[in-house]
């Protein structure tokens, strides 16, 4: 299983690779339709929608039928089906694009209480710019880091 924020136009093909090899069940859980139906981007500070199919070829739900992404109510809806959803389909292993947002580090918690293996493709350079940040910070992300690869 792997689960995602919403669909994101270059996991899509990651997605159905995966989902083509015989022998894997696969499914993506999104948490909401963002990008999939016409919704607000607030990083692009415009409404849009990618103009190619982001849920074709591999199984998949949603835990929020709409294109809104989880503000702090839903957060704890989310966390809630999830587990639920972690439980009811006894999943080998979970799939994860990132540690950074809400829905990754919720994914993260539930799989460690399960003791579901994680697979992490994150979409970032994990060394990414430290300008500005404080040495603490610095610390405790780099041992976060070296635990969570090991």
């Amino acid at each position: 299983m792997a689960v995602a924020s919403h669909p994101i136009q270059y996991f899509a093909p990651f997605y159905r690779a995966i989902a083509r090899h015989s022998g894997i069940r696969f499914q993506v859980t999104f948490s909401s339709r963002h990008g999939a139906i016409e919704s607000l981007d607030r990083e692009f500070g415009t409404v849009f929608k990618w103009d190619s199919d982001l849920t074709g070829g591999f199984e998949n739900s949603f835990i929020n039928a709409s294109a809104n992404l989880p503000t702090s109510t839903f957060k704890l809806l989310f966390l809630k089906k999830l587990s639920r959803r972690l439980t009811a389909t006894n999943v080998d292993a979970a799939l994860i694009g990132g540690y950074t947002s809400p829905i990754d580090r919720a994914t993260l918690l539930l799989c460690l209480l399960r003791r579901i293996p994680i697979v992490l493709r994150p979409k970032g350079n994990d060394e990414a710019g430290s300008s500005g940040r404080r040495i603490l910070r610095q610390t405790i992300r780099s041992l976060f880091l070296k635990w969570l690869y090991s």
